[in-house]
Order: structure tokens, then C-alpha cells, then sequence
């Protein structure tokens, strides 16, 4: 079928040939060769109420699919009041604009083609959209832009190919944005948008240049799930920052970032608002991927595979990850010279490997358990992990303190004098000078036959000895480990 004017589409559509008779409905091959420039090309004046301004009611669904539009298709100044579908392989040839139009109903251009790449954008703006747009499944080799909408439900792009730049601005998503599975060849910009809900681009392919900037409202979340970065994408708060709520991410799960690749993301809420969570769990990062003046409350690169650059500046999470999160920051900090901040994140990596031990440990791995969490305890209360020397010196004389405490009670032979007697009565100095001299003796790590001049020491007190030689040996090790902080 095809119509060659408005009269010759009007009497098919009240024909017996038509499938749905006396409505606007066409399910099959269909193909207008006229302009539909105004709404009154296509719909009779019955059916239009006029209003100010130049603005139709329009009181009768539209649905079409199948249908090719070889001359321009412009819907602009309406108020429909039923379903408004050009869906299901529809064409559209040349110009295309949707604009200054509410639509009361579902609004679906789904699985639509844009063709022609000589034609001007395909333009969707000043629309209010009441109830479900359909974008999903959108093949098009033009550019399209979405400018100052208003949409009120769901909305969904996704499975569809834009060959072309995409440009959606200043719009208002009340119940969130899908481009799941969608193939971005060319440049993508979602810019200066009001977003209730979640943003998701899960298995999306990014080839062209990628802007998320200044999105405003109450995100949901952002999806980045399994999706492929061949080129650049940048998540930025360029006017102010992007504000996550207290229980969204941005969720980057197995996301994979090509060789050639940059992701950036900055300026992910404002200073000391630690809220919501970045995860790169199981992400393949080849390429390159910068992180800037983020603040959360969870942060994770759980089994990420980081063979490109990965920079942090200002990345800070309140609630403490995995040990493995802290492997992968301190290795990249140390990959960029920053050993201050590999220290930092060393000392998390050990105290979060704490945790996982003591949440894993049974019966049958009892001993290897003892024997790590030994290990990780004497390394943070002696010196925290390489980061306080303090902490070291302040461990070292516990430990001299200790041991000199027993030998003096349990580790002397009867009949010697102790080296100190505890009476808080008579409680006097006198003496100390000697006590003190005897007591530097514990610190002596070589040559220390005659430890305590004269005074002998029974079985007790020899083992003692030995013992405390090497917690004294291993407290004065930590503390050179941790001045050796600021020289690695």
C-alpha cells in the first residue's frame, strides 16, 4: 500500500481493505510518499480539537507498524489522549521531529529505523511523557536528539544500534533510564539531566566518545555491568558533584575497558558525604581508568584483572572492603611511586584479611588460622602494619617490661636478691638507678653472659631470657620498618 496524499490514506483507512477499518491502525507493508508536516496531514479534523497557540487534542490512537515514511514526519503542538505507536521495523526516510507534545498514553517508536544520514538530526524535544516511552531496539544511522522532556515512567533504549551521535539534555527521568545491551558506535552524551531511578547501560558497547555529566535528582544507580569501553567514557560532576544516595552504586561488574580504553570517573559526591558504593568486582581493565575526588561508603575490585593504568586522587570509602580490593589499590599506588599510600593501604589489607581468616576459620584449618592471625595481630599491635613507629617503641618496652617482670618473681635462683621489691608502703627511689641499669640489659641482643652482674637465673628465668630476646629482637625490627616508611 501506498499513500500519496492525505485523501488517498483517509479513504483506505475507511475502506474494507483495511485491516482495522476506521481506525489508524496498519499492520503491514505501508509507505507514505507525502510530507506529514502537521498533525492534520495524517489525522482528520474530527478527530483534532484545536486549542491556543496553534495545539491540537488529539482523540484517537495511533498505531502503526511496518510502515515506511519517505517524506518528512513532523508530530509537533499536540495533546494525545490515546496510544501514540509507530513501532515494529517502522522507516523513517527524512526529517523527523517530535516536539512541544504531551502524550497522555504509551508513547513507542520502538524497533524503528532511522535511515538517511544526509538528513538533518531526528529531533525529540519540549515533549511531557505521562506513561512508558519505548525507545528499545531503535536502528539508526542518524543523529538523534533528545532535548527537555519531561518523562514521568519508564523508559528504555535498550537493544537498539546508533550509528551516529546520540545527544539526550535537560531532561527529566522520573522513574529512570535503560540503554541495556545497546551499541554506542559513535558519541553518546547524557548531559545536565534530572534522573529519579536508575541508569543503566548493562552489556552496552561504547565505541565513540561517552559523557555522563551533571546528572542531577536521586540516582538509583548507575549500571556499567558487563559493558565494553573501546574508546572513552567519562562520568563526571563538572558543576557539581554526582550525588549518590545512601544505598545506590555504580555498579562496573565484569565491565571491560579495551587497551585503548579510558574510563574516568570524578567528583562523585561532596566532601565527607560518604555514601553509596563503587564496585569493579571481576572487571577486565586493560586500558586506562582515573578516579578523582570520589567519597563513599564502599569501594570494591574484588578479582579485577588491572593491566592498564589505574590512578585514584582522593578516592576515599568509609566501610572497610576485602583484602583484595586493598591488594590491587596498593599495588597500583606503588606502581605510581606512591609508597605512603601503599603503606596506608597495606595496613587495610592486613586488617581486612583479619576479618576474612576469623569468618572462615573451623575446626579442620584451626592451626593454619592460629598461625596467620598471629602473624597479622603482633604485625598491627607492634608497629600497625609498618605505619607507627610509635606503636613500635611503645610494643618493645611492653615486651622488655613483661619479661622483666617475670624473671624478677619467677625466673631468679633462691637465695639471690630480686632485682626490685614491690611494697607500696615504703614505696621509695632509692635504688631505681640500679633497677634501670638491670633492666637495659633485657635489650642487649648479643654478648649478654654477665646479663644481670652476678645474679643467677634458674630454668625459669633463662628461657625467659631467650624468649624475650626475640620479641625485643622483632618490636626493634618493626620499629626501623616503620621510620623506613617515607624511604621506600
Amino acid at each position: 500500500m501506498e499513500f500519496n496524499s492525505k485523501v488517498e490514506y483517509w479513504i483506505w483507512k475507511d475502506s474494507e481493505n483495511a485491516s482495522c477499518r476506521g481506525h489508524h491502525a496498519i499492520d503491514g507493508d505501508a509507505c507514505f510518499n507525502y510530507s506529514i508536516d502537521d498533525i492534520r496531514a495524517l489525522i482528520e479534523n474530527r478527530y483534532l480539537v484545536k486549542k491556543e497557540k496553534g495545539r491540537f487534542d488529539v482523540s484517537v490512537a495511533i498505531n502503526f507498524a511496518y510502515t515506511i515514511f519517505n517524506k518528512c514526519f513532523d508530530v509537533n503542538n499536540c495533546d494525545f489522549c490515546y496510544d501514540f505507536e509507530l513501532y515494529n521495523n517502522c522507516e523513517f526516510n527524512n526529517r523527523v521531529t517530535i516536539e512541544r507534545n504531551k502524550f497522555n498514553k504509551i508513547f513507542d517508536i520502538s524497533n524503528s529505523h532511522f535511515n538517511n544520514d544526509n538528513i538533518i538530526p531526528v529531533s525529540i524535544s519540549y515533549n511531557d511523557f505521562l506513561l512508558k516511552a519505548k525507545f528499545d531496539g531503535i536502528s539508526s544511522n542518524r543523529e538523534i536528539i533528545v532535548e527537555k522532556c519531561i518523562f514521568s515512567d519508564e523508559v528504555d533504549f535498550s537493544n537498539s544500534v546508533f550509528h551516529k551521535r546520540v545527544s539526550i539534555k535537560n531532561c527529566t527521568f522520573k522513574k529512570g533510564v535503560k540503554f541495556n545491551r545497546v551499541n554506542f558506535i559513535n558519541d553518546f552524551s547524557f548531559i545536565n539531566n534530572e534522573v529519579y531511578g536508575c541508569i543503566s547501560f548493562e552489556n552496552s558497547i561504547f565505541e565513540g566518545k561517552i559523557e555522563l555529566i551533571d546528572i542531577k535528582g536521586e540516582i538509583g544507580g548507575i549500571n556499567l555491568n558487563e559493558s565494553v569501553i573501546k574508546s572513552f567514557l567519562e562520568l563526571n560532576g563538572l558543576t557539581s558533584s554526582l550525588i549518590l544516595p545512601e544505598k545506590s552504586s555504580i555498579k562496573l561488574k565484569n565491565v571491560f575497558v579495551e587497551p585503548n580504553g579510558y574510563l574516568m570517573i570524578r567528583n562523585v559526591n561532596e566532601n565527607q558525604k560518604f555514601t553509596g558504593e563503587v564496585d569493579f568486582t571481576n572487571a577486565n581493565l586493560l586500558g586506562n581508568v582515573v578516579l578523582k575526588n570520589i567519597y563513599l561508603k564502599r569501594f570494591f575490585l574484588t578479582n579485577a584483572v588491572m593491566v592498564g593504568g589505574f590512578y585514584t586522587e582522593h578516592l576515599h570509602f568509609k566501610e572497610a572492603s576485602d583484602s583484595q580490593t586493598y591488594v590491587r589499590l596498593k599495588n597500583e599506588a606503588l606502581k605510581n611511586n606512591n609508597s605512603i599510600k601503599a603503606m596506608q593501604y597495606r595496613e587495610k589489607e592486613m586488617s581486612s584479611y583479619s576479618k576474612e581468616l576469623n569468618s572462615q576459620r573451623s575446626l579442620s584449618n584451626f592451626f593454619a588460622w592460629l598461625t596467620d592471625e598471629s602473624i597479622l595481630f603482633l604485625n598491627t599491635v607492634s608497629n600497625k602494619n609498618g605505619l607507627s613507629w610509635l606503636r613500635g617503641i611503645f610494643f618493645t618496652l611492653v615486651c622488655a617490661i613483661v619479661f622483666f617482670w617475670i624473671i624478677n618473681f619467677f625466673g631468679i635462683e633462691d637465695g639471690q636478691s630480686r632485682f626490685f621489691i614491690l611494697d607500696f608502703k615504703t614505696f621509695h627511689f632509692e635504688g631505681v638507678g640500679e633497677i634501670w641499669k638491670r633492666f637495659l640489659n633485657m635489650f642487649y641482643l648479643i654478648d649478654f653472659k654477665e646479663k644481670f652482674q652476678g645474679i643467677e637465673l634458674n630454668a625459669i628465668g633463662e628461657t625467659v631470657f631467650f624468649v624475650s630476646k626475640i620479641f625485643i629482637s622483632y618490636g626493634i625490627y618493626q620499629i626501623v620498618v616503620a621510620f623506613r616508611k617515607f624511604s621506600k
